[in-house]
């Protein structure tokens, strides 16, 4: 187990995670008992599982891609690139939706540059962002601006 470690600085929209996503409870084997039966009486086994999916109406769809010969899915918000930062496990968590955005990998990996420094492109991602943002519900001038986040895993 290696340590990875990436910085991002990113203008753009922080979304708390809730907008983007919701639990779906999903029925694990083939059986007919209630949602209220956590669990098979005889086995003991866990008779649901809960699923993190994207909601529909925030603007975010899932962009599906195989890595590694396993199956992932990453949220896209239209033309933004969308960071994903954390862990709902201990809560963590980050969702921020870049307007321009540079993203670097320690330890000699590739540093990738999203998006380019020239003031008037950024003003135009800002303004494009924002409208996208306020028609899917979720622009709030508090939760905008440049941030800089640093990831260990």
């Amino acid at each position: 187990m290696g340590l990875s470690v990436t910085s991002y600085a990113i203008i753009g929209l922080s979304v708390p995670p809730e907008k983007a996503w919701h639990q779906v409870k999903r029925r694990v084997g083939d059986h007919d008992f209630p949602e209220s039966t956590l669990f098979h009486p005889t086995t003991g086994k866990a008779l649901w599982e809960s699923e993190w999916e994207i909601i529909p109406a925030s603007g975010f769809t899932p962009h599906k891609f195989k890595s590694g010969g396993e199956d992932h899915s990453e949220p896209n918000f239209g033309e933004f690139k969308v960071y994903v930062i954390g862990d709902r496990r201990d809560n963590t968590l980050q969702v921020f939706v870049a307007a321009v955005s540079a993203v670097s990998h320690a330890f000699g990996r590739d540093e990738t540059a999203r998006g380019v420094c020239d003031p008037d492109l950024v003003r135009e991602r800002v303004g494009a962002l924002q409208a996208a943002s306020e028609q899917a519900g979720l622009w709030d001038p508090e939760r905008f601006g440049l941030w800089s986040i640093t990831d260990a895993s």
